[in-house]
């Protein structure tokens, strides 16, 4: 049975289960807003009136949970969230979600030790330029006149190749709250296809 959960902050949504919770992350409008926090219990999902929803961190840094989605803040402010995908990375001992951008452009990871935060700064874990996606998977446009590539779909030979849609595969992590290496699929437009990525990440000192 299919239930709408919001027509406001959570149109896209993400589910992660931690104890006897079941969190909720939601984006509003396509890649126009940043993403809000709900909970509820596994059994519950299916009845509004049981979801609660984060409203930010009281005087003694309690989380504040309130019965209308319109209490509900958002984690951080960067309003291009679309695609997004957040897991538990048990060796991380942290909570990452990752998102695709314009402004910076590129896929951003950001990361909490709850689900609440406060999250960290987005950092650009790809960058198709930096990164060579850019003429190895990822098409650029005919149009370019410094280089072009054979990696277009038939008669897409004009567009470029997007990153997006980057979900992790949360069981493949490996290593420790230092260092870790994560997995994640992400989507290239043109061709349009899917990929597997991975990437290897440091987490600063005042980070753990």
């Amino acid at each position: 049975m299919l239930h709408e959960l919001s027509r406001d902050k959570f149109i896209n949504v993400v589910f992660c289960l931690a104890d006897e919770w079941l969190y909720i992350f939601g984006s509003g409008d396509y890649r126009k807003s940043s993403v809000c926090l709900a909970r509820v219990k596994s059994g519950d999902i299916g009845d509004k009136s049981k979801r609660e929803f984060f409203a930010g961190f009281g005087p003694r840094g309690a989380s504040l949970w309130l019965a209308k989605e319109s209490d509900a803040v958002t984690l951080f402010q960067h309003n291009v969230v679309g695609e997004f995908s957040v897991a538990y990375l048990a060796p991380v001992k942290r909570y990452v979600m990752l998102y695709n951008s314009e402004q910076p452009r590129g896929i951003m990871m950001r990361s909490a030790v709850s689900p609440c935060g406060p999250w960290s700064e987005a950092a650009v874990i790809f960058d198709p330029w930096r990164d060579q996606g850019y003429g190895h998977f990822m098409h650029i446009s005919a149009k370019f006149k410094k280089r072009s590539d054979a990696l277009s779909d038939s008669k897409r030979e004009d567009e470029w190749g997007g990153e997006y849609g980057p979900y992790i595969m949360s069981r493949f992590t490996t290593g420790d709250d230092r260092k870790c290496r994560i997995y994640f699929t992400m989507s290239t437009w043109n061709p349009y296809q899917v990929v597997v990525m991975r990437s290897d990440l440091q987490l600063k000192p005042s980070a753990r």
